[in-house]
């Protein structure tokens, strides 16, 4: 989750709404790593995606570029207790991020929010994913998309979220 997002490294390409993932150093590298030491029989490399992973097209990415076949949808955040899932220490990081889609606070764009960075004033910025897929055709949806994309397995994880989605997840858990 979030491993091509916060890629300093990553290309993509600019398509309709948000950036398209076309490479990733660290992405490919986490993989030729893997691959490098597995005995080709027991276990696999499942690459999890929230909502900034789905937007940033790294499903497609990791399914057509580096053979992953299995999949994890994340549905909710565990408990932070941290102000942000990470800490951003420059300027220049918080906006790369908020290019890709992530939010950022406080605003890394913000004129008056740049000012009071650059005299020292905000320490750091925080990044902070979306909660995605919040009914049981949302679900439903996101598998049909994940098994087009060739997924050979689907898994899903769940955090702390509200009892309404857990129904919605449940039904669709029948599915899969």
């Amino acid at each position: 989750e979030n491993v091509v997002g916060m890629d300093p490294e990553a290309k993509f390409a600019n398509h309709a709404k948000y950036p398209q993932v076309i490479d990733t150093v660290d992405m490919k590298n986490r993989v030729e790593t893997y691959r490098k030491f597995w005995d080709g029989k027991h276990g696999d490399i499942i690459v999890q995606k929230n909502v900034e992973d789905t937007r940033l097209g790294v499903f497609d990415y990791v399914s057509s570029k580096l053979e992953i076949n299995s999949l994890e949808i994340k549905f909710g955040q565990g408990a932070k207790a941290i102000g942000g899932e990470v800490r951003l220490a420059s300027l220049e990081r918080a906006q790369l991020l908020q290019d890709r889609g992530y939010l950022v606070f406080p605003d890394p764009s913000d004129p008056i929010i740049i000012e009071q960075w650059k005299a020292g004033l905000i320490p750091d910025f925080e990044r902070h994913s979306r909660v995605g897929l919040s009914s049981t055709e949302d679900v439903l949806e996101e598998i049909d998309q994940i098994r087009a994309s060739g997924a050979k397995s689907i898994f899903i994880k769940t955090g702390a979220y509200r009892p309404a989605v857990i129904g919605a997840l449940a039904i669709a858990i029948q599915f899969i």
